[in-house]
Order: structure tokens, then sequence, then C-alpha cells
């Protein structure tokens, strides 16, 4: 059975800003706001037969922790926040009327195409598929609404 390296030793900053103790660093976890140590402190319990060695152990902010000088940290389990997860993909579609073309006729066009009519509604994916299927309607090929819309219609 392989035996583990004790947790290193960290300074702790007590309350009255005056004094520090040493206790040892079991664990980093990132939050929204800060990092949060969980650190253990050797106290006294008393017991039945005496007082007693005990580690108490407490979660820390950054503020109240100091690294010891020359000590490594690099095996102390860290768990930074999860990455944030990209914006959902958005489906969103526009027609362009061209009133030049004979008989009249549209482009389907994803939001985001610079040829994309900014005024006017827009449409959702079967929105967009009653669009193409219209007579004289087509996919723009210079946006993702050919490719995405095509295969549907």
């Amino acid at each position: 059975m392989p035996q583990h390296a004790p947790p290193p030793p960290i300074w702790v900053l007590l309350p009255d800003g005056e004094q520090k103790v040493r206790g040892r660093l079991h664990e980093r976890q990132q939050t929204r706001s800060t990092w949060m140590h969980k650190v253990g402190l050797p106290m006294w319990s008393a017991t039945q037969e005496g007082a007693k060695a005990v580690e108490y152990v407490v979660w820390l902010e950054t503020e109240h922790v100091r690294p010891v000088d020359g000590v490594s940290y690099s095996s102390v389990p860290t768990t930074p926040l999860p990455a944030a997860a990209p914006p959902p993909a958005r489906w969103g579609w526009r027609v362009q009327r061209l009133p030049h073309r004979t008989g009249g006729g549209t482009v389907v066009h994803d939001h985001d195409c610079p040829d994309a009519p900014q005024a006017g509604a827009e449409l959702d994916l079967d929105g967009a598929l009653t669009a193409l299927r219209r007579p004289g309607a087509s996919a723009c090929q210079r946006c993702d609404a050919a490719a995405a819309l095509t295969p549907l219609a």
C-alpha cells in the first residue's frame, strides 16, 4: 500500500489579525469569488483520560491563509471551477425578399449572416423551412443556411 505524503504546512492568520499558526493544507476549491482552503489546525481535546491531540479541520478563504516559504503545494488536491459551457447554438433565421427576381423570390439566411436583413422577424427552424419550401426561395450559400436547411427542406 503506497504511503501518501502528509499535507503540506500553511500559515493561518487568526481573527485578531496579529497572530498566525501553522496548519496543514488538505485541499483547495475555487468558488465564484475566491479560493477556499481546507486546513487542519492542531488542537487539544479534553477526554476522560486527559488532553488528547486532535486536528480541527476548517474551510478558510484565501485572505486567511499564507504559504510557507519554500513549500510546494503541487500535491494538494485542487478543484477549479469547471470551464464555462459554451452558449447553446442559436438557430434563428431571417428571410430576405428579392422583388427584382422574376416572379419574386426569397433567400433564407442564418440570423448572423451579413446579407440577412436586420428588419423583420427572426424565424425558428419550422418557419425557415416553410419559407424555404415556397416557390422561388433558396438558402444562402454564404452562411450556414444552405448546409443546415437544404437537407431538411
